[in-house]
């Protein structure tokens, strides 16, 4: 008798469309699905959408299926992730729509208290943090996920990016789906939707959403997600080489739907800081003909149509103007002007000394950094994002994209 009430008293509360898109994950899909499955939050409608997978996926979905009556299992040709997450919403009933990777680990409490923080703030998203997990599980800290010196003086609870911190909308946070549970009828209202592109599909959807959003709530007591990261998708440019240019179409349907959506010039601004350090990671993530591809589609396409290079002074005369965006901006510059796809030599406010910089072609996008550690220390590191920063046996490690890229004890 008190579980049927537990069970009425689930179907009362608001339906969540949890939807996963899926290609290829035998080997930690049984982990994510059970996570899914033993969420707190019982009133779920869970969507699979099986991207045609060769492995074992199809089968384990269908396990899954047999077990629980909530599981939904859809299937189309490999079309990659973008296609369908949009195919899930399609068919979706839910209140709240929940997009979430195939990988990825879950607290059991993820969804009740999004839902619960949804319902309390009537907010159209609501964000959580996460903490990565590696290969050989260990979680670690991601204080990039979620950026708190823009969201300082700002009330979490509930805000309006686009209103409250314009200038950091595109900063604050990281172009993913599955740290954000979104209100079902403003994706519909906006016909907000995921790019059809190898990678980079989730910015179209999340950027313009985000900047959209009349309010939004952040939960950030806790990591509720832990987001895998494995060794290889660190130190190897994956299916990016297969398709070079998808940053560029990425780009390009943000713009589009931001400028749709109606936001002031501080957020466009925003946006423009966001793409020269998005191009950046590109760049220096590819390699020969692949980079060589990019840089050419910049020079010749990309760079004659939006100029974004052109704005960097205006952006520089705002009063919240970013060095880091200023710098790329030079380093950028370089690339489309340089004659090869090599990597050009940037302006830097301080010189890697010779005898120092590491025996590798990206020394010269390295400058040097002295950390507060007790003991002295330099740290060469690119102006891309630190994923993370481990301590073990008295030891800190900072890691970008994975690789420690340089560091040398000071005598």
């Amino acid at each position: 008798m008190l579980l049927y009430s537990m069970e009425l008293q689930a179907m009362k509360q608001a339906l969540v469309s949890v939807i996963v898109p899926v290609y290829n994950q035998e080997k930690y899909l049984r982990q994510t699905l059970d996570s899914i499955c033993s969420q707190t939050y019982r009133n779920l409608e869970i969507i699979l959408v099986d991207d045609g997978s060769t492995d074992t996926s199809p089968e384990i979905l269908a396990e899954y299926a047999q077990k629980d009556s909530r599981i939904i299992v859809l299937t189309q040709k490999n079309q990659y992730a973008g296609v369908a997450r949009n195919y899930g919403m399609s068919v979706a009933h839910g209140k709240y729509f929940s997009l979430i990777d195939s990988d990825d680990l879950f607290k059991p409490e993820m969804i009740e208290r999004m839902v619960e923080r949804a319902e309390a703030t009537h907010a159209d998203i609501v964000m959580c943090t996460s903490a990565r997990l590696n290969d050989r599980g260990e979680i670690s800290e991601m204080p990039w996920q979620l950026k708190q010196q823009y969201l300082t003086g700002i009330k979490k609870y509930l805000f309006s990016p686009a209103k409250d911190i314009p200038w950091y909308s595109f900063q604050f946070h990281v172009g993913w789906s599955w740290d954000k549970l979104y209100r079902a009828d403003f994706v519909r209202k906006h016909s907000f939707s995921f790019a059809p592109t190898r990678h980079g599909n989730d910015g179209p959807f999340v950027f313009p959403s985000v900047v959209a959003a009349e309010s939004m709530s952040i939960i950030d007591d806790y990591p509720m997600v832990h987001y895998r990261l494995s060794s290889q998708q660190l130190t190897s440019s994956g299916s990016m080489s297969k398709a070079p240019t998808s940053c560029l179409e990425s780009i390009q349907a943000i713009y589009s739907k931001t400028r749709e959506v109606g936001v002031p010039q501080e957020v466009i601004d925003s946006f423009n800081c966001w793409v020269m350090v998005y191009l950046h990671w590109n760049i220096t993530k590819l390699s020969g003909e692949a980079r060589g591809v990019l840089i050419k589609e910049i020079k010749e396409r990309f760079e004659p149509q939006y100029r974004i290079l052109e704005r960097i002074p205006a952006i520089r005369s705002q009063k919240a103007f970013m060095p880091l965006c200023d710098e790329i901006g030079k380093s950028i510059e370089a690339y489309i002007q340089a004659a090869s796809p090599e990597i050009p030599v940037p302006s830097s406010r301080e010189k890697v000394p010779s005898e120092m910089a590491p025996e590798t072609e990206e020394r010269h996008l390295l400058w040097t950094r002295k950390s507060r550690c007790k003991k002295k220390t330099i740290l060469l590191f690119g102006i891309l994002p630190i994923w993370s920063v481990n301590e073990k046996n008295g030891r800190k490690s900072w890691r970008v994209l994975g690789i420690r890229i340089y560091r040398k004890r000071i005598k």
